[in-house]
């Protein structure tokens, strides 16, 4: 829906209508319009990200095929939705979720095939176990 956006004209936080529906963007990011579903991530975004406080929801496809190598989610995430790491691999990426995620779509991380995503818990790594997370790593710190 968004992939044709030139994310080079924004380079602030900004708000747009599109379909009727108003948007923000930062940082080559589109979240709704109280900023409590990230809705789309430029796939040429490289580096480092850290979502904003509040946010409750990562949308469909919202990561796919990023460039980002390291991603970090606030207290307050609750649901990742569908192939929305879709194109992470665990060699070259990092994603790290609070405990208070409590829905992950089964094919949020579909593309994962060598390892199962990693915790940390109590300051062990061990494989995911949703029920009883703190943090979640694609690949072993």
């Amino acid at each position: 829906m968004f992939e044709k956006i030139d994310f080079t004209a924004y380079n602030k936080i900004d708000t747009f209508e599109f379909e009727g529906r108003v948007y923000q963007i930062e940082n080559r990011v589109i979240y709704n319009a109280d900023r409590t579903v990230l809705i789309y991530c430029d796939p040429e975004k490289e580096g480092e990200f850290t979502a904003p406080e509040g946010l409750k929801k990562i949308g469909y496809k919202a990561f796919a095929r990023t460039k980002l190598s390291y991603i970090v989610f606030k207290n307050g995430l609750e649901s990742i939705g569908e192939k929305a790491f879709e194109g992470f691999d665990d060699i070259s990426h990092t994603v790290v979720m609070p405990k208070t995620v409590c829905e992950i779509s089964p094919s949020a991380f579909t593309t994962i095939k060598s390892r199962l995503p990693f915790m940390r818990r109590h300051g062990k790594i061990k494989p995911l176990a949703t029920a009883d997370m703190q943090e979640i790593y694609l690949k072993k710190p």
